[in-house]
């Protein structure tokens, strides 16, 4: 048996019926190729992970939330199709090497007057960054962080972002303890020293804190202050905060090129496609909309995202260019 690429094993039938053995002859046969090629283990075990997927979970959701998440979708194609996104290159491989070299190229630079620094990731992409006091900000797809250099040496340490971030904030100590102040179109987030994620896309500003202690404000008044484990979620257009109790891994782990999904909706899923790959999603049938998901998966590649879709929903998955159709199979 030759050597095999990850998506090589994902695709084959053979391999496939290994992982769930209910063939006895593949079973027999993956367990000698890995015997003969132990240095492939990790590859395998890799690939069985992702072969079983994540687990969905059924939901009966009344209708009116139905009607409404598809009144939603439906004004977000349109308005798509207003206004089309820039294309994103047939293959993902040829969208990340466009990616890179956007980046090599005009990822930073300097707003020549002020000295302003701005890092702008493509879609499909993750940048990890230092800062000049030293705290660390790991930048997600399709966003911008930008700040002025000097600000983060002073007693206001401010910085701007589109998109979402993952900060480790390094706590100064000087005459007074030196503030961060993460501010997004809606909100501002402040802190001394501790680890969140924000995330501003559409009209919603959400902070998850992993550890230490934040102050969630609005341009004019303090909304709430955050304790580890807490998510706060500001949206503009209802003016509405929402408080939760949430596990923080489920919502930094893009950090580590996964998803993990607690009783996610299908709507929830198509935000994460379109915010993060660039991709317009097409829904056929608003019945889909009551699918959950529940586990996690690798994000790191789009077209084996798409395939465990397709196959862990039992719905068909079709992608032509930067656009995704989801459908109910035999239509």
């Amino acid at each position: 048996m030759k050597d095999y690429t990850l998506t090589e094993l994902l695709e084959n039938p053979s391999f496939q019926r290994w992982v769930y053995r209910n063939d006895r002859q593949d079973v027999q046969r993956w367990q000698r190729w890995i015997e003969q090629h132990p240095q492939h283990r990790k590859l395998a075990d890799e690939a069985a992970m992702l072969v079983r997927g994540i687990a969905f979970k059924q939901h009966s959701l009344p209708d009116e939330v139905i009607d409404a998440r598809w009144t939603a979708l439906n004004a977000r194609m349109n308005a798509g199709k207003a206004q089309p996104k820039w294309p994103l290159a047939i293959t993902y491989r040829v969208a990340a090497s466009v990616s890179l070299l956007l980046m090599a190229l005009a990822g930073i630079w300097f707003l020549s007057q002020n000295r302003h620094v701005a890092i702008t990731t493509g879609f499909g992409e993750i940048q990890t960054l230092e800062l000049p006091d030293g705290s660390k900000v790991v930048l997600n797809a399709n966003s911008t962080l930008s700040y002025d250099p000097a600000s983060l040496h002073s007693s206001d340490r401010v910085v701007h972002l589109q998109g979402e971030a993952y900060f480790d904030v390094v706590r100064k100590q000087q005459s007074a303890p030196a503030r961060f102040v993460v501010v997004t179109d809606n909100a501002q987030v402040e802190v001394l020293g501790t680890r969140f994620n924000v995330n501003h896309r559409r009209s919603t500003t959400q902070v998850v804190l992993t550890s230490g202690k934040v102050r969630f404000n609005l341009p004019e008044k303090e909304l709430a202050t955050l304790k580890p484990g807490e998510k706060a979620a500001y949206d503009t257009r209802k003016q509405a905060l929402t408080l939760e109790k949430v596990n923080p891994e489920f919502y930094s782990s893009w950090k580590q090129r996964k998803l993990i999904f607690d009783d996610t909706s299908l709507t929830e899923l198509v935000q994460i496609l379109e915010d993060n790959y660039g991709l317009q999603v097409i829904i056929s049938d608003k019945t889909l909309l009551d699918k959950r998901i529940s586990g996690e998966i690798s994000s790191q590649n789009i077209t084996i995202l798409l395939k465990a879709v397709s196959r862990l929903f039992g719905i068909e998955v079709r992608r032509s260019g930067n656009h995704v159709y989801f459908n109910p199979l035999n239509t």
